[in-house]
């Protein structure tokens, strides 16, 4: 363990600063490269003293503050790291002076990343207390204590509660060991103390936004580096996540979010959400917001109110759902009022196109037919959507994946419900990795060989892959180059079709896909990276482009 309360050095005006580690890449450019946003649970946190004079907080997010004069140079030889350099890291560190950092991991990519400035943060900075969390931390919290003793806990699932009474009792020079909620390590052993309850009112834990370098992001978004897929128009870099809800009560048995938010769906009220949109938009200039919801529609009507008070309000921006949402849940007032409040995209999580991975596998609840209508009423409705798939899950088939493939497809081909298709994730304690857990079938492979052997983007599968005998990279890999050969073709042609109403935008997307045929020819090498960077962009979203979304002016 690293400090103990007897070190722990307070007098008054208690300093804590939250990190985020920077991350290493394979690839400057979407789907691999660093998607970056404010992180939005350090920011919560942030927000429990901003009234307290006692405590004064402060944010440095690593991975925000890429050092680009290097990056020219290691990007030719991937994996590259992406974020402030480790001098920076300590004379940043140095200059604030804090007396707790709290450090966030949300993914198991940037695990490695996190570890190593732990431990750089540990070595310069002895007398700090550390303070670890976020959905990785605490999906795997052994292999954490296993890499680096450097912390002097982790923080389990929900932090806020949690980590107010810890500061509260290093403020007081009392015992925290036995607050819920957390994991140390005492005498070589793991100590992890009961469970906390998840909070309820999601009200009562507003942002912190003053402590978060908008314009570093913003810039970010604006040369290629966007949080989540971003619809292109002036001002759309100005682009946030949004989480009104926590919580999941479906039972996916390759979905982890339950691990850390709960199964209980807990919602924000629609005054408070409106809120925090409207600080957003009038005092940081927020033109586009990414709602990250597990489940947006569990309480439709209730996010039908947020969308109602959105147009009330006369904001000119847009927004979209790079997480997903229900399709059984989508009705026609939904789409009328996504058309009027700025939607640009809806994500459906469909995962597969067999009834019997849905039924007895994923455990998904939903039929086939759902997701049909679905992206028929949003065709119809002239909203622009895309689905999750996904491939290489234990018990799948050839055949069931073919089934998935050709299914997609022809929602593609029908409704330009444009596919992503994603390589099973086996995420640390979910049900679908616990029956596999010992099983040599799950790979540990080095970290990147994946992409470059087989040329699948990393940010589809990370580190951890699933093979068996009858699933293959090999056979993945091959249907997957299949899958961006025909998606070019598809996109393309449902351009034609939206753009027939709109001859402008007619030659645009004319000019855009003979602009990749003939680069391709003079620099064969770049042409999958220009087909994957249409797909990213134009090429998705036609009723976005024909609506000209974010550029009508505001009421």
């Amino acid at each position: 363990m690293g400090t103990s309360l007897n070190n722990f050095i307070y007098t008054e005006g208690l300093k804590i600063l939250f990190m985020r580690s920077g991350g290493h890449f394979i690839d400057t450019d979407f789907p691999d490269a660093p998607m970056i946003a404010p992180p939005k649970g350090l920011l919560q946190l942030a927000g429990l003293f901003k009234d307290d004079p006692q405590v004064e907080t402060g944010l440095l997010d690593v991975l925000a503050y890429p050092d680009f004069k290097s990056l020219k140079k290691d990007k030719k030889n991937p994996p590259f790291y992406f974020g402030m350099k480790d001098q920076e890291i300590l004379k940043r560190v140095g200059e604030y002076n804090p007396h707790i950092i709290a450090v966030t991991s949300t993914a198991n990519y940037y695990i490695n990343d996190t570890i190593k400035m732990i431990n750089l943060l540990r070595k310069s900075f002895p007398n700090c207390f550390i303070v670890v969390g976020g959905p990785d931390a605490t999906n795997d919290y052994e292999d954490y204590y296993t890499k680096t003793q450097s912390m002097d806990l982790i923080v389990l699932r929900e932090g806020e509660e949690t980590f107010k009474e810890l500061v509260t009792l290093l403020m007081q020079g009392k015992d925290w060991q036995k607050i819920q909620g957390i994991v140390y390590q005492e005498d070589g052993a793991l100590v992890k103390t009961e469970e906390r309850p998840y909070v309820q009112n999601l009200d009562d834990y507003p942002c912190d936004y003053s402590i978060a370098d908008f314009e570093s992001y913003y810039h970010l978004t604006k040369i290629g580096y966007p949080s989540r897929l971003n619809f292109k128009y002036p001002g759309s870099y100005k682009s946030i996540d949004m989480v009104t809800s926590r919580g999941c009560s479906y039972n996916c048995s390759f979905c982890c979010i339950h691990l850390h938010m709960g199964k209980k769906t807990r919602l924000r009220s629609v005054e408070n959400v409106l809120a925090e949109m409207e600080e957003l938009v009038k005092v940081y200039g927020v033109r586009n917001f990414h709602f990250e919801d597990d489940n947006l529609l569990f309480d439709l009507e209730r996010f039908k109110n947020i969308l109602r008070g959105i147009i009330a309000r006369g904001w000119n921006i847009t927004w979209d759902t790079p997480n997903g949402v229900r399709a059984d849940l989508v009705d026609q007032e939904l789409m009328e009022l996504c058309r009027a409040s700025g939607c640009t995209y809806l994500v459906f999580g469909i995962e597969s196109g067999s009834k019997k991975i849905i039924d007895t596998v994923i455990n998904k609840k939903i039929s086939l037919e759902d997701y049909i209508r679905a992206c028929r009423l949003c065709w119809e409705n002239e909203i622009d959507t895309m689905a999750f798939f996904i491939f290489g899950m234990p018990g799948e088939t050839k055949e069931d994946l073919l089934k998935t493939y050709y299914f997609a497809f022809d929602l593609f081909k029908k409704y330009n419900t444009t596919p992503i298709f994603q390589l099973w994730r086996p995420y640390r304690n979910t049900d679908m990795e616990l029956g596999l857990r010992d099983s040599s079938n799950i790979g540990e492979p080095v970290l990147y060989s994946v992409f470059k052997e087989y040329r699948i983007p990393y940010t589809l599968f990370y580190s951890r892959v699933y093979e068996d005998e009858e699933i293959t990279l090999e056979f993945i890999a091959y249907y997957f180059e299949k899958y961006l050969k025909d998606s070019v073709k598809v996109a393309f042609r449902n351009w034609l079709k939206v753009a027939q109403r709109r001859p402008l935008m007619y030659f645009t997307t004319l000019f855009q896909v003979l602009g990749i045929f003939i680069s391709s020819i003079f620099n064969p090498s770049r042409s999958r990276k220009r087909l994957q960077l249409y797909l990213s962009s134009s090429g998705l979203l036609p009723f976005a482009q024909m609506h000209k979304m974010g550029r009508k002016k505001p009421h």
